[in-house]
């Protein structure tokens, strides 16, 4: 088929039309170009507000880390012979618990596992026959042998015996001693003078073997290796220990005893680490540079060009708050060590951070719980009967009153009248009493003539065996019930449920029951909830104090005390970056929201643009396509009349 020649651009017209038609559409695409430009510039700021998001969490991790303030507790252990040759032990530290001290540990010998032997037989795989047969119990467990076993199929009995979650701790194994000469050998996992406890339960199977003598006690020939104790002194003490990891001797240190030498003698010592800390420090100090750096790149103009975020209000926002956080004073510490700059930790022009290895170091040899201060919360009360239960997670420092509008209170209900001596009359009575925080309840008989302590008595050890925590005393004759726990769950419950009102001296014919208060009240001004003796500010209170609790124990109403609450630069870096990272609603999530949803618009807007471009060149084509058809139809047109006016001529020049 042949193409018309109007298909093809300006062949009748001679214009090229999609070269004008490019043009036309790429002088109306300027609103397309400048679009793809801000899609760019705003990918840009956010790949560059990413890197910034990434160092405000790296910052805000450091400061964690000092905030809480582990590294402050680490000890560090060594040892040293002093005495003999050989380092007979190893040794751990917890920290938080281990402190600083040294002592001299000597190890006279290492715990041992017990080890027995049967008789020896010539064939393992003969039967023991009738002697040995009978039932027998190894640390509890019971084992049955039967006259047709062999040596090879009682070891694998005693090795079953030895699984599942109650195993004996004991394995069975065969030791050929010579030819002729089979033994089975059991070993205790478990090691100390204790050892393995074996009892014949039927028959007399551990005679046969050669394990007891006729007596039924262990042959001395059946002790291959005797269990025993560790033993050991720490400065001059002796101890003795079944096993050889000892924990309980030391506190928060673990010994492990490697060896026996009577003659060796290990100093032990226990440092406060300097390193670890300092080097927490120094990650956070790094951290605050890393960040601080970024920003003063951002507000740099380099060639005439800004940074993605130069004028970013959330980048600009923490270029002030950044050193409010960390250079701020300590709020109620001593003049010597109430800012970083004490332990030689100072900030030059351009904001950037440094660290004076030696005074760091010596701050936390000589001022080490003042150096703590200087980076994690402090939180104290002064008031009878207040503490300080939980700080919050962005509670700033300050002092916050406690205002106390009812006490907590528990459950109590207390006879009336009773008299002191109970009379249940024709019916035995039952008391039964319900403890309304979980729901437990205990039955108690009541016999004529019990004393109100009696009844006190027989209810406690009812109430302890069956997990109620509520409490019976005798006042003055009259039963009293009493929840141990405070708060308007901490209820009791009681009634006679049988033999009720045929008595002369009955207690509570009718059902007493009796609920706590929960404590109710303020903290500096804010509303609060109380659960039992506890206040918390609520969350819909501010954020500013949500979270922060109290325990109030005392009885008094009104103004009671004082919470005060010091925040060092790493529990502010902390909280105050929690706050900006909250992913509903803080300023770093927000200002990605918004940077998200101005990327999202102008995409739409060049797939708009395109997609009426596109519908534009479409149109301008065929109106072109249009023109070269109407004129090549005219120049036919034209041709064939042209052509008829020359046949015509011709006809009338030849008449």
């Amino acid at each position: 088929m042949t193409t018309p020649l109007s298909s093809f651009s300006g062949l009748v017209s001679g214009i090229d039309t999609r070269t004008l038609v490019d043009q036309i559409v790429a002088a109306e695409s300027r609103p397309l170009q400048l679009a793809q430009q801000q899609i760019n510039a705003v990918t840009q700021r956010r790949q560059a507000f990413t890197q910034f998001r990434s160092l405000v969490g790296a910052l805000r991790d450091a400061a964690a880390t000092v905030a809480e303030g582990r590294g402050f507790d680490q000890v560090t252990v060594g040892s040293s012979v002093v005495i003999g040759s050989r380092n007979t032990i190893l040794a751990t530290a917890t920290a938080g618990v281990a402190q600083p001290g040294t002592y001299q540990v000597a190890v006279s010998r290492l715990a041992r596992v017990q080890k027995l032997q049967t008789t020896g037989v010539a064939d393992p795989n003969t039967a023991l026959g009738a002697a040995s047969a009978g039932t027998f119990t190894i640390n509890g467990r019971s084992v049955t042998v039967e006259a047709t076993d062999t040596l090879r199929t009682l070891r694998d009995k005693l090795n079953a015996a030895n699984t599942g979650t109650d195993r004996s701790r004991v394995s069975a194994a065969l030791l050929t001693v010579g030819p002729g000469d089979v033994r089975l050998v059991l070993t205790s996992e478990q090691t100390g003078a204790t050892g393995a406890t074996l009892a014949q339960t039927a028959g007399t199977p551990l005679r046969g073997l050669g394990l007891f003598d006729t007596n039924d006690a262990l042959r001395s020939q059946a002790m291959l290796q005797a269990g025993e104790n560790a033993s050991f002194t720490i400065d001059g003490q002796p101890f003795s220990r079944a096993g050889n990891t000892i924990g309980d001797a030391i506190e928060g240190v673990t010994l492990v005893l490697t060896g026996e030498d009577a003659g060796s003698t290990v100093q032990l010592r226990l440092e406060r680490d300097t390193a670890t800390p300092r080097g927490d420090i120094q990650r956070f100090v790094d951290a605050y540079n890393n960040l601080a750096a970024f920003i003063r790149q951002q507000d740099t103009v380099t060639n005439g060009r800004r940074p993605p975020l130069s004028d970013d209000g959330a980048v600009g926002a923490f270029a002030r708050r950044l050193p409010q956080f960390v250079l701020g004073a300590l709020r109620g510490a001593a003049p010597e060590t109430d800012a970083l700059a004490d332990i030689g930790i100072t900030v030059d022009r351009e904001g950037k951070l440094s660290v004076e290895a030696a005074r760091l170091t010596t701050a936390l040899a000589e001022r080490r719980d003042a150096t703590r201060r200087l980076f994690g919360a402090t939180a104290s009360a002064t008031g009878a009967g207040l503490s300080v239960s939980s700080t919050g997670a962005a509670v700033q420092s300050g002092a916050f009153a406690v205002a106390i509008t009812r006490a907590a209170s528990a459950g109590a209900v207390t006879s009336s009248g009773f008299g002191g001596t109970y009379d249940a009359g024709a019916t035995p009575d039952t008391l039964r009493i319900e403890d309304n925080a979980n729901r437990r309840t205990i039955d108690v008989a009541l016999a004529t003539g019990m004393t109100t302590a009696d009844i006190a008595q027989a209810i406690n050890s009812a109430a302890g065996a069956a997990g109620l925590r509520i409490d019976a005393t005798d006042v003055g004759g009259e039963l009293r019930l009493a929840h141990r726990d405070l708060g308007a769950q901490s209820g009791v419950v009681a009634e006679l449920v049988a033999g009720a009102g045929d008595g002369a001296a009955e207690l509570f014919a009718t059902r007493a029951i009796s609920l706590g208060w929960d404590v109710a009240g303020t903290i500096g001004g804010q509303a609060a909830t109380g659960r039992g003796d506890v206040l918390v500010v609520n969350d819909g209170g501010g954020r500013t104090l949500a979270g922060l609790s109290i325990r109030y124990t005392g009885t008094a109403t009104g103004s009671i005390g004082t919470v005060d609450l010091a925040l060092g630069a790493g529990a502010r870096v902390q909280r105050g970056l929690d706050l900006d990272l909250d992913p509903d609603a803080g300023t770093i999530a927000t200002r990605d929201g918004q940077l998200e949803r101005r990327l999202e618009a102008l995409e739409e807007r060049v797939d708009t643009l395109e997609d009426r471009l596109q519908r534009r060149r479409t149109a301008l084509l065929r109106q072109f396509a249009e023109l070269e058809t109407g004129l090549a139809r005219l120049r036919r047109q034209t041709a064939g009349v042209t052509s008829l006016l020359q046949v015509r001529a011709n006809q009338q020049g030849n008449s």
